[in-house]
């Protein structure tokens, strides 16, 4: 059994016209023998055919910044631990994620029924060291230690005789995520079956080869991806939607930190609001596109969005605010696309029930399966595509009321 802990990191040194950055790990294209202080050497990821995401090709390893401190004590006696690697991957700009993979062995014994909940308590309150850059260790739960590693990167890629002249708020850690594999043969042989019981499963184009389930932890996202075979067609849609998952949570995360960014330093003098208005473009566009990971993206985003529900309706209407003071349509326009929150249950009732509906029309059949599919990016372009039919059926009042924000604003 695998668990991937990802911690993702925005660096918003781009925005910052003094910010002592030093030039160095070129994450795109790095030398091997460059290297990230306190966190270790730049290493490039060996897949057996060429990888297609840029900026997951090259990583630092990065096991000098974080030590897994394991008390006996507190050992699960059906689980045997072992820490495999530290990850920290950077897009060379704004976005950085740390991750930690770790794979257990399952031993005989104990109480399966809650064993998914149970390994994701042990887990993720491991005690991790994060290096403190002299010699010793802070000790922080393994779900905790966005924030310190945060502030070890902005040490360690800062310029040594300039570290008297950085700023703690140049730097962020987002909202954790986990992922759990396990193998046939491991959910056989240990009787796991009852276990996924209580999980969500989500359905998609993968499911002739692996089984992809949601839970929550304490308020992190986790996904359980479940490998029925073990053949590259297993492995392909395995490595493509760990990739996609991650990457898509890292994201929308840096997304939402940069945002807050820009409405605590938009009259800060040292922050160019353009280059982070340019950012928030490019990000949205990234996420916006059809097909990315090798797999198609839409999808993938909808569902990841759905089930990463990592901000409250407050926090939601105060993201729509600092969107609103931005002034650019199409960041506004992608914003909504993205981040709306949508009714879609209470949608789908109430459009099968109103009776100056027509379910027989073409239109609302193509809404209805968006609807059933909760299908936020598809249902907002079908929207924008038939403004001017929809605005006078009785279907448009419907669809707007189920947007928490309003129509108005989101198209």
């Amino acid at each position: 059994m695998l668990i991937t802990t990802q911690h993702p990191i925005c660096d918003y040194r781009l925005f910052v016209s003094q910010s002592y950055k030093i030039s160095k790990p070129y994450f795109s294209s790095s030398d091997p023998n460059e290297f990230i202080r306190y966190f270790g050497a730049m290493k490039k990821r060996h897949v057996y055919r060429n990888f297609y995401c840029c900026g997951e090709n090259n990583f630092c390893g990065a096991d000098h910044a974080l030590k897994i401190i394991r008390n006996e004590p507190d050992r699960i006696a059906s689980l045997r631990f072992r820490n495999e690697e530290n990850r920290f991957y950077s897009d060379g700009y704004v976005l950085c994620k740390f991750e930690n993979k770790s794979s257990y062995v399952i031993q005989d014994g104990g109480d399966k029924t809650n064993f998914i909940f149970d390994t994701l308590q042990y887990h993720l309150n491991l005690t991790a060291g994060i290096n403190n850059t002299c010699g010793g260790f802070q000790y922080v739960s393994l779900s905790k230690a966005g924030k310190q590693l945060a502030q070890l990167y902005l040490k360690a890629s800062s310029k040594y005789n300039a570290l008297d002249r950085i700023h703690n708020y140049w730097i962020s850690k987002g909202n954790p995520i986990c992922m759990i594999e396990l193998f046939e043969n491991e959910i056989s042989s240990n009787g796991l079956y009852d276990c996924f019981n209580r999980l969500e499963a989500v359905n998609g184009v993968w499911d002739d080869f692996i089984k992809l389930y949601y839970t929550n932890y304490q308020g992190i996202p986790c996904w359980v991806i479940r490998r029925e075979n073990g053949g590259s067609e297993a492995f392909r849609f395995c490595l493509n939607l760990r990739t996609a998952l991650l990457r898509i949570h890292a994201e929308k995360q840096t997304l939402i930190q940069a945002l807050k960014f820009l409405s605590q330093n938009q009259d800060n003098s040292n922050v160019d609001n353009e280059k982070v208005i340019s950012y928030l473009k490019k990000s949205l566009n990234k996420l916006l596109k059809g097909e990315r990971f090798d797999i198609e993206q839409s999808p993938i985003v909808n569902m990841a969005f759905k089930i990463d529900d990592s901000f409250s309706q407050k926090e939601y209407q105060g993201l729509c605010e600092i969107i609103k003071d931005i002034n650019n349509k199409y960041v506004i326009d992608d914003f909504h696309s993205l981040f709306a929150q949508i009714k879609f249950d209470e949608l789908l009732v109430k459009i099968q029930t109103i009776p100056q509906i027509d379910l027989t029309s073409p239109e609302v059949q193509q809404v209805v399966r968006m609807v059933e599919k909760k299908d936020r990016l598809g249902l907002k372009k079908f929207i924008n595509r038939n403004f001017s039919s929809l605005q006078n059926a009785a279907i448009y009042d419907v669809i707007k009321w189920a947007f928490v924000s309003s129509l108005s604003a989101f198209i």
